[in-house]
């Protein structure tokens, strides 16, 4: 998985949050699920037919400088065919 989203925002201001979900042969993943934590937030998201899952979300924090994950769990079934994966970053919140 890559996170391919924002890595920096306002107070109070919306940003888009984006990963790429492939399988070990580059193939996309559709219809997984990707949950998103920046700081105290948590959002998730199901990846499209192109492997990328893409939402909003309005930042409520402080300024200050934030780890950002991206992670997929398997589940049900996909637990036999895939393995969970998970990228991070460091977000920026502050004025601009």
């Amino acid at each position: 998985m890559s996170y391919t989203g924002a890595l920096s925002g306002g107070p109070n201001k919306t940003v888009t949050l984006s990963a790429v979900l492939m399988d070990a042969t580059g193939l996309p993943l559709s219809n997984k699920t990707i949950t998103f934590v920046l700081g105290s937030q948590t959002v998730s998201v199901q990846t499209g037919s192109t492997g990328v899952a893409t939402t909003s979300l309005k930042l409520s924090q402080k300024n200050g400088r934030y780890s950002l994950t991206a992670t997929f769990t398997p589940t049900g079934g996909d637990t036999n065919l895939y393995t969970a994966s998970s990228t991070s970053a460091t977000f920026a919140l502050q004025v601009k």
